[in-house]
């Protein structure tokens, strides 16, 4: 007996369109969470400055002496010309690293990472690694006038950034010094407490653990010996 074909009725024909319809209508909404997500983890990394050059680290592993280090130094300034703001902020970053490390100059390094602030004010590393100079050296005013004027700069639109959140920690640090002043900080400390967390503080320090990529990623090099001379 030969097998009879039953034509699919209506009711089923439409149920399977349906079902069609809602399947495509989930792909395009995953497409575009996809999409959303991908251009979050992008934005992410463009605001913290992505990983860390591995030519610019080249630059520091070739730093090796004091003679290696200035003539890196030299090509280093060369670089920087003509370069987007960020990776001129990279460049001038990791010049202080070396000047700091190597040639043990913390005032040249001072100078690179206050060049590497002013190409990007969201350079939070540099901005880092210059409070703890200027903290060591005692250099509180000076810290000072850098934290204000780069509050200045980042606007209202930079209110809770992450480089928003360091420069007041740099001002209670500053207040806090100072007998006189000791309200100011506390009253710093509340504001920031009442802001929130910091989106990037992860070892609850206020500032970004080792892992973090940070946004001018400096190079893991230890300048603890070096920052008081």
């Amino acid at each position: 007996m030969l097998p009879v074909d039953y034509p699919m009725s209506p009711f089923n024909n439409a149920a399977m369109k349906e079902a069609l319809l809602v399947i495509a209508a989930l792909l395009i909404v995953l497409s575009i969470v996809v999409q959303l997500l991908k251009g979050f983890v992008f934005s992410r990394r463009a605001w913290r400055g992505g990983d860390a050059d591995p030519e610019l680290e080249q630059y520091v592993k070739r730093a090796g002496t004091p003679g290696e280090a200035r003539q890196v130094l030299r090509e280093l300034e060369i670089r920087a010309v003509d370069q987007d703001s960020r990776l001129r902020s990279r460049v001038y970053s990791t010049g202080g690293e070396i000047a700091l490390i190597v040639l043990k100059r913390p005032a040249v390094a001072v100078r690179y990472y206050l060049r590497a602030l002013r190409a990007n004010p969201d350079c939070t590393a540099a901005f880092e690694r210059l409070t703890e100079v200027l903290v060591a050296q005692k250099k509180l005013r000076r810290l000072e006038r850098v934290c204000w004027d780069l509050l200045s700069r980042l606007g209202d639109d930079g209110a809770g950034s992450p480089m928003w959140r360091r420069c007041w920690q740099g001002l209670a640090t500053v207040y806090a010094a100072t007998p006189r002043m000791v309200n100011r900080a506390d009253a710093i400390r509340k504001m920031l407490d009442f802001a929130g967390p910091d989106e990037d503080d992860d070892n609850g320090s206020g500032f970004e653990s080792d892992d973090a990529p940070g946004d001018c990623h400096l190079p893991r090099i230890n300048a603890t010996d070096t920052m008081s001379r």
